[in-house]
């Protein structure tokens, strides 16, 4: 576990490489690990190599049927559960509150950018697409299914 004492404008971060990070579906794990540390407009970077894909068609068809706010109220509202109702249902939690640049291969780019995120192709591509700015808190978390992020006990979101 770590502490973190201020809430970073950009979170760099991975699901730890192979095997975590074989699909898309799978690193909603490591996007989802900072949620609770940064603040409304914070931006996450995501690189996953993803061998396999999506692996998951149901969680993409469901990330395709509407904006991340019209995905999560729809699920939340709903008495019966769906397939992939949890990755979708965190993912689109946080896509309504902070952009998300995954970083993949080339070929999964129609993917990524259809469930709401933006592609990259390089680290440098996402920072600099995420604006990065001189002064902004940035922190890095190269395994984040591995590591539980907290707030310091003070930090006001």
């Amino acid at each position: 576990m770590i502490r973190v004492a201020e809430r970073p404008d950009v979170v760099l971060t991975t699901n730890g490489g192979y095997p975590l990070d074989r699909n898309f579906y799978q690193c909603v794990k490591g996007i989802a690990v900072p949620e609770e540390i940064v603040h409304k407009g914070s931006r996450i970077i995501m690189a996953g190599e993803c061998s396999d894909g999506i692996a998951h068609g149901d969680f993409l068809k469901l990330m395709q049927s509407g904006t991340p706010n019209e995905i999560y109220l729809r699920l939340r509202s709903s008495d019966l559960p769906v397939c992939d109702q949890w990755q979708v249902q965190i993912l689109c939690r946080i896509l309504t509150q902070n952009p998300v640049w995954f970083i993949t291969r080339k070929e999964l780019r129609p993917e990524v950018e259809s469930a709401h995120m933006q592609y990259a192709s390089t680290i440098e591509e996402a920072l600099m697409a995420a604006k990065l700015t001189s002064g902004e808190q940035v922190l890095v978390v190269p395994e984040c299914p591995s590591v539980i992020l907290k707030p310091q006990p003070n930090l006001v979101r």
